[in-house]
């Protein structure tokens, strides 16, 4: 009984940790009531197209929070995501048709012609191409090595 308590404790403090993890993500959560507020053209916005289940999608997750980690010094670029597998109508208006898709809307640049990222899902080559379209670098924390 008591090893029954004690696992029912760890499992609620795991439960609220991954929800304080995900509340406290810079990634902007994007879906249809808040898409044209965010990409209205007044900032630079790197967008992914994700569906939770797959596996390429969960690979870059980590690479893609430290993206917006490393832009949250810049009030003009947002780094944003849309589960498109519940918001299939932005998926759609904006050609998607495998994950992880990823565009970017230039600041000042029409909305309906984003650009496609073709590139690599690794944080160095996320930050490179934002830095290629902005003109800003990322403030990516580096790993601490003892070598």
């Amino acid at each position: 009984m008591l090893f029954n308590v004690k696992f029912m404790a760890a499992a609620a403090v795991a439960a609220i940790a991954s929800v304080t993890v995900a509340a406290s993500s810079s990634v902007v959560e994007l879906t249809p009531k808040n898409f044209k507020e965010i990409v209205d053209g007044s900032k630079d916005v790197l967008v992914k197209f994700y569906a939770p289940w797959c596996g390429h999608c969960k690979n870059m997750a980590e690479d893609y929070e430290k993206l917006a980690e490393g832009y949250k010094h810049s009030e003009d670029i947002v780094i944003a995501e849309v589960n498109a597998d519940d918001h299939r109508d932005l998926g759609t208006k904006f050609g998607v048709q495998g994950f992880p898709t990823l565009k970017f809307f230039s600041k000042g640049e029409d909305v309906k012609t984003p650009i496609d990222y073709s590139s690599g899902r690794d944080l160095d080559s996320l930050s490179a191409f934002v830095q290629e379209k902005t003109g800003v670098a990322a403030r990516i924390k580096k790993p601490v090595t003892h070598v």
